[in-house]
Parts: structure tokens; sequence; C-alpha cells
């Protein structure tokens, strides 16, 4: 939650953003999970549900330009020549907050008009392989958050047929595989990013399903190995609508993905593969979190 100074200060800039991204920024911040009925609602929630003046100016909806014409409404006389993250760092100075240890990294989220995911992992974060070669560093556990926040809101997003922002087979690679298992021997095979991107909708919009990911530490991990290819594995229960628009949970999930940089699209990462095991129960004993077998899957050689 931001609070005081930093609170006045970024309230002044979200009211610079248009309505559309305003309402994408809301969206994106309370995991579509907050209605709102006004400008000031949606603004006093996405300050509720920020952690730091840093991390919201950092989104990609907080555009650089409107941070520059912010400061110089202010009298603030930057170089035209500054960038969004010396822009971020100088705001933040400004009312007071804290910059993290790292350099500050525009959260790149995705939207129609950018086509794949981007990480905000730091360059300069320290690295120490384990035995098995993977990195060692906290933006582990930051890319799988980044990740989870993203993914699976906008793929739930679907379930309206009229929302396609943010979604589209751009984010999978030409020869993504998906593996789908709902816990017996058979197993379901999708190849390639139309392929992919197509069941992912169908589960969404045909099937009424809502993947519910546990967004707590315990509920997502992250590795890297040295060479930078990624894999995330995540958990959540599944819930179903009916037709009189209710969910009900049907079942427990577990996804592992694995992610490589595209070198052709500035770099962004894109979905190489990804094994959906679907659980149908309601057995709550069942869902402890990251199963063995999970976990293993992540920690094989990629």
């Amino acid at each position: 939650m931001i609070d005081g100074k930093e609170r006045v200060e970024c309230e002044a800039i979200l009211l610079e953003l248009s309505s559309d991204d305003l309402n994408s920024l809301l969206l994106t911040v309370t995991n579509k999970k907050i209605v709102t009925t006004s400008c000031k609602e949606s603004i006093d929630a996405i300050l509720d549900y920020s952690s730091s003046s840093a991390e919201l100016l950092g989104r990609k909806k907080v555009k650089r330009d409107v941070l520059f014409n912010y400061l110089h409404k202010k009298g603030e006389r930057l170089p035209t020549t500054s960038d969004k993250d010396m822009l971020v760092q100088h705001i933040v100075k400004r009312c007071g907050g804290h910059l993290s240890a790292h350099k500050v990294v525009e959260h790149k989220q995705l939207t129609a008009s950018s086509p794949a995911y981007v990480s905000p992992l730091s360059q300069s974060t320290s690295i120490a392989p384990n035995p098995r070669g993977y990195v060692v560093q906290e933006t582990n556990q930051t890319l799988s958050q980044e990740f989870v926040d993203w993914f699976y809101p906008v793929l739930n997003g679907q379930m309206n047929e009229l929302n396609t922002s943010g979604w589209s087979s751009d984010h999978f690679t030409p020869d993504c595989v998906l593996e789908c298992s709902n816990n017996t021997d058979t197993v379901e095979q999708f190849y390639g990013a139309k392929e992919t991107y197509d069941k992912f909708t169908r589960m969404v919009r045909s099937d009424r399903v809502l993947f519910n990911v546990n967004t707590t530490p315990n509920g997502h991990r992250a590795v890297i190995n040295p060479h930078g290819l990624a894999k995330v594995a995540a958990c959540g229960t599944l819930h179903q609508y009916t037709a009189d628009n209710h969910s009900c949970l049907v079942g427990i999930f577990e996804q592992l993905f694995g992610l490589i940089r595209d070198p052709n699209d500035q770099n962004r990462w894109k979905i190489k593969f990804s094994k959906l095991l679907v659980k149908l129960t309601a057995n709550f004993n069942e869902a402890n979190g990251l199963s063995s077998s999970l976990q293993d899957q992540l920690n094989s050689e990629l």
C-alpha cells in the first residue's frame, strides 16, 4: 500500500492517465479482483494494492511521456533525453520513497501492442550456479511472481469473448508444445503457437474454466540456467462457471512453463512449452502447493 507523500504524488500522476490505461492498470494491479465505479475508486484501489511508488511507476501503462510531462508541470526541468528509469527514480526521490536495491526496471505487461512478456530481471543481480547449474538469485521468485500475475489474469479474461487485449498466439514460440493431462494415462498434446493458443482459449471460453493461481510464494517457483533458459511452475484451484454465472470448485491444477527469450522480438520472453496437470477433485487435502513431481520437473535439466 502506498501512503503519505508518495500516495499524493502517485495519485496526481494517475490522474494524467487515459481512462483505458487507468482501467488496464487497475486490472493488472488488483489481479481483476476489484470492481470500481469511478476514477477516484480506481486510483484508490491501485494505490492500495501497489507495494511502492517505484513498483507502480515502473508499470508499462504509466508511460515515460506521462512522467516527463508531470515533472514539467511541477517545474522540474530534466533532460529531454531522460529515459523512464531516470524519471521514476527522480520522482521516487522527490516524494521520499525508497528505491529497490536494483535498477528500477519497467514492468513489461502484455498488451495487444506488446506481443510477449518481458521479465523485470536485473542485469546487475549477482548470480551463483548451484550444483545443477541453475542460477540461484532473488529474481527467480520475481520472475515467477511477475509471470503468474500476468499469464493467468490475461487467460481468464478471455471468458469474455469481447476481451482480447493482451492475449494472442504471439506469446508462444512457433514450435511450442502444450501437454494436458487429467491425472490419468491420457495426455493430449498440441503443437505450435496457434494450436496452443486455441486450446487455452477453448478451456476458458468454451469449458468456462477459471484458473485461480496461488500467488503466494509457495504457489509458484522459477529457475534460470546460466544460458538464460527458464522454467516457471505454478499451481492453484480450478473453478467452472455455471449457466447462471456462478463459479464452483471443480479441482486443482499444476502447470509448468518453459520460457526462452526471442532475439527477433526485442529479446522478449516467450513460452516454449507448457505441461498442464488437472486433478478433478474437491479434496482440499490434495492442495498442498507445488507437488514433489512438479518440483522435480522444475529442477530437471533445461
